[in-house]
């Protein structure tokens, strides 16, 4: 579909674009200079706090160095000395005098004499120009115990800064002597200064900035880092008005830190953010003027001409003509290069159009001839290849000598062969042409399962090779899939299996994860004890017409396509195909299907277990053939006791107190077990198809019950067990043998057939087959001829073959379907036939108004299967019918000539 042409949509996109980038320019700008004027400005107002931060820390370490002076000189003095002694009563009126505190700019002295009594404290209030009474955390801090005296031990002269009622003073100390030093100190002479408000007034007017001295508890850090010295002090920027300095003071004599704070204004981080504000609107207004400077000259040089040139692109591929063409553009630059070139590639398009118009009739003439020739080459040698394999079928059927039999068994597998590598081209090509399709219906996937393999089990006939069927517990009754893609996906795998293993044993498994929301993942697996795959050829294993190793082509056959179908169908199902492996030792294939499990299959009740108290001893030399086994076994409510060999099968006979109701023995451990000790129990014997053909009947040969064919049906397993033990007997023969998807052997039909096929073989064929299944058969060689014979009336269904001369089976049955309607008679059952399997074949057949179809080459089985689910009996013959068919021995699987 044609786009809509531009309502001016470039022409707003380019404005806002402009706009946009112009803004962000601005901004741009103005966030650069923001950060360029702050990183500078901060960097100015740091240096500057250094230097106030320096100033500070110098005037007072100056008023320290005051202190001590001052302590030192009037300690060392011969007067002071004979104070403290008590020798100078007029020490005081004669030198400490108001003027004394001013010129010495301290507010504190404090006399101690040397056993740490305080002989004399005096304090001086400089602003009240009066002496104070010393206040009791004054004389504490200057006596005995005290935090100064400390410091004065051993004579020393100390100085710093003490925490005396709250409030920072700077003091320094000396010991009293004489003169000469040639006595011990009388004591120790303390004075002091207050850091408070005149201090620190004289700081702020020296560092121009509002200082002050603060404990570090104080300033609402407690337990915090004190900040460095003045030479890295502590900034604080968020103020954008003032700037907040710290920087560490020192240590009080009673531990504390003391934090020299500096606030000083921002005159010039003020005056940058009004430049950068003011640059900003300079840019935004720069911008809006350029931006509708170059809104203004991209709509008439491009933004105009672009529109009616997308306008008229539009117009062009609208009407769908490519002989139109641009209006030249009136200016020589891109626009007008743009144009022309346009022009131009609507000109070659022109040429190509015509050459794919002229390129598109000639594929699709080719796929028309292809198609026909694989649908002509289907039905070409299906036609043959259905004669060859009924044929043959019906001559199997037949007294023939050992040697003959032998003669027909290679040509009907050698027929199968053929027939298995043609139904491999044609699928492979269907999924090449995309033309295959897929149809999802209930299914019983275990007994779908069952099935493959029970019709592949003929294969390790004559082989030391066992095929296994496991079926777990969890796997759902029903779900929906394609049984005809899913079968024959197994089919290719077990198949494969079976060709590369020599010996040991072929294990299929069916899992199923938890249904959730009518939903379940199947988790099918084929694994064996082949010859295995090695690392290098696992990449290439899906490939089409590759093989692991291409010698195999020549010692096992094949066309190289089996496993590259199977994966393809596996993928077109939805679910994902893999392989492991290991050479020498064997491989697993396996792969997920997700399905829908119908809700019924999730309300259903559960049974009652049918083999519930029983106890069951399955003797069998593979362990996992038992597994299987006990598994089923043990899921219907039986006990389940394994051997695995015919020793430990006669133990378990022989003993008194845990007999086995039952024995499922394997025949290779018949020979080995004494039918002494089997007296009074029933035997059931199992054996791969083939391997058991010569086994007696049951109840010929004391203690067999019956046989098993194996891979053993799980359904008829615990069916057979069931009927034996006498609690099966509410299931009748009929539902016994269709829940195990078998028919009685020897059924008769009853049917009068029509067969309306114009190959005189294929007519051979399905008289042969027909007769065998009790039919009686009349023949037509083209649709008019079926068309009178079904008028003359006798006939109960018709097998209508679609490719026929004069008139084929598909016109033969709409005339039949008008004729009835027009006499509101009941719907003869018609089941096509043909060799054509091509996609769309059965489809055909069905919109015709055919009941059913069956595809060539069909075997015997196929065609009773058809018949039974479409043909009507008339009353009369019913009775008759019933009378002809035998019963089905109790515990026997058909293995000898029913349908499968």
């Amino acid at each position: 579909m044609l786009p809509q042409a531009p309502r001016r949509r470039l022409h707003r996109q380019t404005i806002a674009v402009l706009l946009a980038t112009f803004c962000a320019l601005g901004a741009g700008q103005y966030a650069a200079a923001r950060w360029w004027y702050g990183r500078t400005v901060a960097a100015a107002e740091h240096r500057d706090g250094r230097s106030r931060a320096r100033l500070a820390e110098r005037t007072l370490a100056s008023q320290l160095e005051s202190l001590r002076r001052t302590a030192h000189d009037d300690g060392k003095w011969d007067e002071t000395y004979a104070y403290v002694r008590g020798r100078n009563p007029q020490y005081f009126v004669a030198n400490w005098d108001p003027d004394t505190f001013g010129n010495l700019s301290i507010d504190a002295v404090a006399f101690v004499a040397a056993d740490g009594r305080v002989v004399k404290v005096l304090h001086y209030d400089p602003y009240a120009r009066r002496y104070l009474e010393p206040a009791p955390a004054l004389l504490a801090a200057v006596g005995r115990g005290g935090p100064l005296l400390g410091h004065l031990t051993h004579g020393v002269t100390a100085t710093g800064l003490v925490l005396i009622g709250g409030e920072i003073y700077a003091w320094g100390g000396a010991p009293i002597l004489p003169s000469k030093g040639d006595s011990e100190a009388a004591g120790s002479l303390i004075v002091l200064r207050s850091m408070g408000a005149s201090f620190e007034g004289l700081l702020s007017e020296l560092a121009d900035a509002r200082v002050s001295l603060e404990v570090l508890a104080d300033a609402g850090r407690p337990g915090a880092t004190p900040p460095p010295g003045p030479e890295e002090p502590l900034f604080d920027d968020s103020d954008p008005e003032t700037l907040d300095m710290r920087f560490r003071a020192g240590e009080t004599a009673d531990g504390h830190e003391v934090v020299v704070r500096i606030l000083s204004a921002r005159p010039v981080h003020a005056a940058a953010a009004n430049a950068a504000r003011a640059l900003l609107w300079s840019a935004i207004t720069t911008g809006l003027l350029v931006a509708a400077l170059a809104v203004v000259f991209f709509e008439n040089r491009l933004l105009r001409p672009l529109r009616l040139m997308s306008a008229r692109l539009v117009e062009i591929g609208r009407a769908g003509d490519p002989a139109a063409r641009l209006k030249p553009h009136r200016h020589a630059d891109e626009i007008g290069t743009v144009a022309a070139a346009a022009n131009e590639m609507l000109a070659e398009l022109e040429d190509a159009k015509r050459g794919a118009d002229a390129a598109r009739d000639a594929a699709l003439a080719a796929s028309r001839v292809k198609s026909e020739f694989l649908a002509r080459m289907s039905h070409e040698i299906r036609t043959p290849m259905n004669g060859v394999l009924g044929m043959t079928e019906l001559l199997e059927r037949t007294e023939l000598s050992a040697r003959q039999r032998k003669y027909a068994d290679t040509i009907h597998r050698s027929a199968i062969s053929l027939l298995d590598i043609i139904n491999d081209i044609l699928d492979f090509s269907k999924i090449e042409a995309r033309r295959l399709e897929l149809q999802a219906i209930e299914l019983d996937v275990a007994g779908l399962v069952e099935d493959t393999a029970e019709l592949l089990s003929s294969r390790t006939h004559g082989r030391d090779l066992e095929l296994i069927v496991a079926v777990r517990p969890a796997v759902p009754a029903i779900v929906h899939v394609d049984p005809v893609r899913l079968r024959q996906v197994l089919t290719n795998l077990i198949g494969n299996s079976l060709k590369f293993t020599e010996h040991g044993e072929v294990v299929v498994t069916v899992d199923s994860g938890p249904v959730e929301n009518g939903r379940a993942l199947l988790e099918f697996s084929v694994a064996d004890t082949g010859i295995g795959i090695a690392p290098g050829a696992l990449g290439r294993l899906f490939e089409p017409f590759a093989q692991a190793d291409a010698s195999t082509t020549r010692r096992y056959g094949g066309t190289g396509l089996g496993l590259a179908i199977a994966r393809q169908l596996v993928e077109l199902m939805g679910g994902a195909m893999r392989v492991t492996s290991e050479l020498g030792r064997g491989s697993i294939f396996s792969f997920s299907l997700p399905t829908d499990v119908p809700a019924l299959v999730l309300k259903g009740a559960e049974r009652p277990p049918l083999l519930g108290g029983l106890l069951v001893l399955i003797g069998d030399q593979s362990p996992t053939s038992r597994a299987v086994l006990a598994e089923a076994l043990d899921a219907a409510g039986a006990t389940v006791a394994t051997a695995a060999d015919a020793f430990e099968v006669d133990a378990w006979l022989a003993a008194a107190n845990m007999r086995p109701d039952i024995v499922l023995l394997d025949h290779r451990l018949v020979g080995g077990v004494a039918r002494r000790a089997t007296l009074g129990i029933p035997v059931i014997t199992m054996a791969p198809t083939g391997d058991a053909g010569n086994d007696p009947e049951p109840g010929s040969d004391g203690g067999i019950a019956g046989y098993l064919t194996k891979p053993v049906r799980r359904s008829l397993l615990v069916a057979t067990l069931a009927r034996i033990t006498g609690r099966g007997a509410e299931l009748d023969t009929a539902s016994f043998l269709a829940s195990v998807g078998l028919s009685a052997a020897g059924e008769r039909l009853g049917l009068q057939v029509l067969v309306a096929e114009d190959n005189p073989v294929n007519q051979a064929v399905a008289s042969g087959m027909l007769e065998a299944l009790g039919c009686r058969v009349a023949l037509a060689a083209h649709g008019a001829e079926a068309l009178e014979r079904v008028a003359r009336g006798g006939i109960d269904v018709v097998l209508m073959d679609c490719q026929m001369p004069f008139m084929d089976g598909i016109a033969a049955t709409q005339r039949l379907r008008e004729r009835e309607a027009a006499a509101h008679a009941a719907r003869l059952p018609v089941i096509g036939i043909s060799a054509h399997a091509m996609q769309g074949a059965r489809e055909e057949c069905l919109l015709a108004g055919m009941n059913d179809f069956v595809a060539k080459p069909f075997t015997m089985a196929e065609l009773a299967r058809a018949l039974r689910r479409h043909a009507r009996r008339r009353p009369a013959e019913e009775s008759a019918a019933a009378a002809d068919q035998p019963r089905a021995a109790s515990g026997t699987n058909g293995r000898g000539s029913g349908p499968t």
